[in-house]
């Protein structure tokens, strides 16, 4: 028991020193403001963007184990309003099903995230035959920041389940200012 103590509190001292090494970085997006994303320390990012529209925000480890965490917001059409929350749900089931085809989940559930100014939906996939360079585990969903809609992919491979943890707590952070 003792050990065991002694082990819970190292595991809460880490945790404490990476949320506090987190730093926000904001993302201009033409004539929408900015994305706020409380990006875990040791993460790089790449923006990729084309004229006015949605930039791909790409975070990779600045070391160690490859992962990938793709982020695009999306900001509606001209005239067309952004999707609800059970339209937002719609669409990831629908990336849930397709993703079912080649996992090793017979059924992938889609699952809430929601966060202080953020509400959306993700699900989890194992690929049951990735190819060499290939991820293994996919998560992916959207979530409903302000106007935005902010898709994400999650690339990892075995042992980075904390990387995906992460991910998850940056979006539910997200913010549209």
């Amino acid at each position: 028991m003792r050990s065991l103590s002694v082990v819970l509190v190292l595991l809460s001292c880490i945790g404490a020193a990476n949320a506090k090494d987190a730093a926000v970085r904001s993302y201009a997006l033409p004539n929408h403001g900015t994305l706020e994303l409380k990006t875990p320390a040791g993460w790089q990012d790449r923006v990729e963007r084309t004229d006015d529209q949605p930039p791909t925000i790409t975070f990779t480890p600045a070391s160690g184990a490859s992962f990938q965490v793709l982020v695009t917001p999306l900001w509606p059409s001209r005239g067309k309003p952004s999707p609800s929350g059970d339209e937002v749900k719609a669409i990831v089931q629908r990336g849930a099903d397709g993703a079912a085809q080649q996992a090793v989940e017979k059924s992938i559930v889609v699952k809430e995230l929601k966060g202080a100014m953020s509400n959306g939906y993700y699900f989890s996939a194992t690929d049951r035959a990735p190819k060499p360079g290939e991820y293994k585990y996919l998560t992916q969903g959207m979530t409903a920041v302000g106007d935005l809609r902010v898709t994400f992919t999650i690339l990892t491979n075995d042992g980075q389940t904390a990387v995906v943890k992460d991910a998850l707590a940056m979006l539910a952070g997200a913010a549209q200012r």
